[in-house]
């Protein structure tokens, strides 16, 4: 699974992709959050990753995912399960009219 991470996201963690492994049964956008997190989680955490009031990840306010070049909204991406070799992208807040 390869996380791209666009704007701030990719400022703060030093490069635009990283290569995360999902084991079966954590393929879904918290596994993926969690990956992120022990992959480059000092970096991102308070910007782009913030904690839930549940106890896991959540993106911060205004980041959206996209997943293998289609965005979803936030409620969507919770129900959906990542396939191995994916592409899971973290795009900034859009500003703009």
């Amino acid at each position: 699974m390869t996380a791209l991470l666009f704007g701030e996201a990719c400022d703060l963690a030093g490069t635009r992709s990283i290569e995360l492994h999902l084991p079966d049964g954590t393929r879904t956008v918290h596994g993926l959050l969690q990956a992120l997190h022990e992959a480059a989680g000092a970096r991102l955490h308070g910007k782009v990753l913030a904690s839930s009031e549940a106890g896991g990840l959540v993106l911060a306010p205004g980041y959206t995912f996209m997943v293998n070049k289609r965005i979803l909204a936030p409620r969507e991406a919770e129900d959906i399960v990542l396939e191995d070799g994916g592409e899971v992208g973290i795009l900034p807040p859009f500003s703009g009219g």
